[in-house]
């Protein structure tokens, strides 16, 4: 029980964790390569999506 309270403080504060446990989570059921390039388009996918918020709510505040 400890360490899942330990896992699900620390789960939320690191991005390459949810990386890591997505990649992990993929690369079980289904083959390495498949797994590798989601992972990758999850990433770039909520990248571009971050910047795009970040910078309409910076646009909006400016007006």
């Amino acid at each position: 029980k400890e360490v899942i309270q330990i896992i699900w403080n620390i789960y939320p504060n690191y991005p390459v964790v949810q990386l890591v446990v997505l990649f992990i989570l993929l690369f079980v059921t289904i083959d390495f390569l498949p797994a590798l390039v989601t992972t990758s388009l999850y990433f770039i996918i909520t990248v571009c999506v971050t910047v795009g918020r970040d910078l309409w709510i910076e646009n909006k505040q400016q007006y």
